[in-house]
């Protein structure tokens, strides 16, 4: 068990025993062994210990039944200010971009030579935007955007060959 000041007492001389036992107002005689203070002193460290712990119990106690104000308002908990299923309510690509990277990844399935990637489909809109082809006030999504997008249609057309594939054995 360790000593109040972080200090094994089976470490202590017999002369810090004393000095201890003598500051927990506990006295020996000076005939008493080392192995006698060593258990001694344990003694009343865990005896301290369990005291310590009742009092910060019921110092927690005590300061969570002075509590004057609840920290959340009133009406927290009901169903109607719940605020889940807002997933995905930031910006959108918009359709006439979506519809332009669908015929690039296809154009890319179909002719192997003319795949992208996500840098090579943003600088394409870009290039489409700056020709007219696509209106200006339409916002091109960033890379990584394009590259989540293209994860995302990738697994959805393998789905669909597949459920193609199935319906038609």
């Amino acid at each position: 068990m360790p000593h109040s000041s972080n200090i094994g007492v089976k470490r202590l001389k017999v002369k810090q025993l004393q000095e201890e036992l003598e500051n927990r107002g506990i006295m020996t005689n000076e005939k008493e062994n080392r192995a006698g203070m060593i258990e001694i002193l344990e003694n009343e460290i865990a005896k301290e210990m369990q005291t310590k712990k009742i009092e910060e119990k019921s110092d927690i106690c005590k300061s969570n039944s002075n509590v004057s104000a609840f920290p959340l308002l009133c009406g927290w908990a009901l169903k109607h200010n719940q605020k889940y299923g807002k997933k995905g309510s930031g910006k959108r690509i918009a359709p006439q971009v979506i519809a332009l990277l669908e015929r690039f990844f296809l154009d890319g399935n179909v002719h192997k030579n003319r795949r992208m990637n996500g840098h090579n489909m943003r600088d394409k809109l870009v290039e489409k935007q700056e020709n007219g082809e696509l209106a200006q006030d339409i916002e091109i999504p960033e890379v990584t955007s394009i590259n989540n997008w293209t994860a995302r249609f990738v697994a959805k057309s393998k789905k669909d060959l597949s459920e193609q594939a199935i319906a038609g054995f």
